[in-house]
């Protein structure tokens, strides 16, 4: 669900998802909208926890690097 509602949000952006496993999403991005981008992430993954299991407090990290590796 998260991955659906990133991609739409991305959708105009220039950014990208560039890389997945089951807790982490890598995203690539212009540094002008990485505040944004970060947002984006951090609301769309506790969004779709909280849909679906809502009684667990989900907290998302978000980091920046210039590289990921």
């Amino acid at each position: 669900m998260a991955l659906i509602h990133i991609s739409e949000k991305l959708n105009g952006l220039d950014a990208r998802i560039v890389h997945t496993q089951p807790d982490e999403i890598i995203v690539e991005a212009r540094d002008e909208i990485v505040d944004e981008v970060c947002v984006i992430l951090k609301e769309s993954m506790e969004a779709a926890l909280e849909k679906i299991i809502p009684q667990v407090p989900f907290v998302t990290q978000i980091g920046v690097a210039e590289a990921w590796g």
